[in-house]
């Protein structure tokens, strides 16, 4: 299985498990697991080490992601795509995140990834409906 999805170093290796346990051989890496010299890294440096290595971030951090993602647009070559989680799904609810990201990804992995950011879950009512 190649990785096509990184988790930041926010987000948790358990995360990265649960995902795998609902689908096996989901496409997802933790970054520490993946390259250990991308920890600590910031947000532009970040995206530009993901575009090289044609990764899409997964991430919770909302507030700079967004200007990070803007920046890599319009000042260098762009980005590889972002995920962020809506902020009701906590960050400590590695149930609720893997069945969101497994969902949003089973529908979305054939997207053109460049430069696109999305929030899952995108419908929200069902997704809490579902809980």
């Amino acid at each position: 299985m190649k990785p096509r999805l990184l988790g930041d170093e926010n987000t948790s290796h358990k995360l990265v498990a649960a995902c795998r346990r609902l689908q096996p051989g989901f496409p997802m890496v933790h970054l520490a697991a993946h390259n250990k010299d991308w920890c600590g890294l910031n947000d532009d440096d970040l995206l530009d080490a993901c575009l090289a290595a044609g990764l899409i971030l997964v991430a919770h951090d909302r507030r700079t992601l967004a200007d990070a993602a803007t920046r890599a647009i319009r000042e260098r070559a762009g980005h590889a795509g972002i995920i962020l989680f809506r902020a009701f799904i906590r960050q400590a609810d590695f149930g609720g995140q893997s069945r969101a990201l497994c969902g949003f990804w089973e529908h979305s992995r054939e997207w053109d990834w460049f430069n696109r950011m999305a929030y899952i879950p995108t419908d929200i009512p069902s997704q809490v409906a579902a809980r």
